[in-house]
């Protein structure tokens, strides 16, 4: 099941494609995408998350619960 709720196989092909300057652009909410952080060898960028991502410190859910 794997491959289907992990983003692991993506992250190890960017890994080898990617040079010393290239960046990655995730697009979507973090809590989807959260297995890039441990097989993507680099950080990224979120592009349109959802303003309700509670994956995410300081989002408009969390904060709304306060």
């Amino acid at each position: 099941m794997a491959p289907y709720f992990s983003l692991a196989n993506a992250g190890r092909f960017l890994n080898e494609r990617l040079g010393e300057k290239d960046e990655v652009v995730y697009e979507g909410a973090l809590h989807q995408g959260s297995s890039l952080v441990f097989y993507l060898n680099r950080k990224f960028f979120l592009l349109n998350r959802p303003a309700d991502d509670d994956s995410i410190v300081g989002s408009v859910s969390e904060r709304a619960s306060c």
